[in-house]
């Protein structure tokens, strides 16, 4: 029996679909590889930045580890009965006005912090809560002898961790009150009245 024209056409579709089949099927893999593709990067990307990030704060964490124990170690230095005796020792002779120092330990301690520092193996912040007023005061108290030092051993150089960190913790106080460093610099009846207690120190 002879197919009708509509059903002829029905099957002409059908092959040609058919027909269509691999090419259509083609792309959808195309798709879904391009798609696995963009997932496999997006997931490498972030593989890779948590791996860094991870490794930053374990890097940061080892860091703040290290400076509190230079910080814990330099305070408990500072407050040694050997350099308590090298305080006492330069405060009895700063208020003598004497010209020279026999022991320049307290001068090194400070510029050993002032490298600390520069070096950022201690943060500003704990070496100022710690250090600020007995660097300030001493540097105050000693400058004419650690420049007469200079000038004797044509150097400027000597102690000049110490000058400058005296000078950065003056700023920074500054800054904290609004106010200039000739403001809140210590005045010289502070500055006696702190090296009478150094030189009262016991051991």
């Amino acid at each position: 029996m002879p197919e009708s024209g509509g059903e002829q056409r029905r099957r002409g579709n059908r092959n040609h679909a058919q027909a269509g089949d691999p090419a259509s099927r083609l792309m959808k893999w195309a798709i879904v590889i391009a798609v696995a593709t963009i997932v496999v990067a997006i997931g490498s990307c972030l593989a890779s930045w948590m791996a860094w990030y991870s490794f930053k704060a374990q890097r940061d964490d080892a860091r703040q580890l290290l400076q509190a124990q230079i910080a814990s170690e330099l305070n408990r230095e500072f407050d040694s009965k050997e350099m308590r005796r090298a305080r006492r020792v330069l405060a009895s002779e700063l208020l003598t006005r004497s010209a020279n120092a026999s022991d320049y330990r307290v001068f090194d301690f400070f510029d050993r912090v002032a490298t600390y520092q520069h070096d950022q193996r201690i943060d500003g912040v704990t070496i100022y809560e710690a250090f600020s007023y007995y660097v300030v005061r001493y540097w105050l108290a000693s400058r004419d002898t650690v420049k007469g030092f200079r000038r004797d051993q044509g150097d400027d150089q000597y102690h000049m961790g110490f000058e400058d960190l005296s000078d950065w913790m003056l700023s920074q106080e500054a800054g904290v009150r609004g106010r200039t460093v000739n403001d809140v610099a210590p005045s010289a009846r502070e500055i006696d009245r702190f090296l009478h207690e150094e030189a009262a120190l016991v051991e």
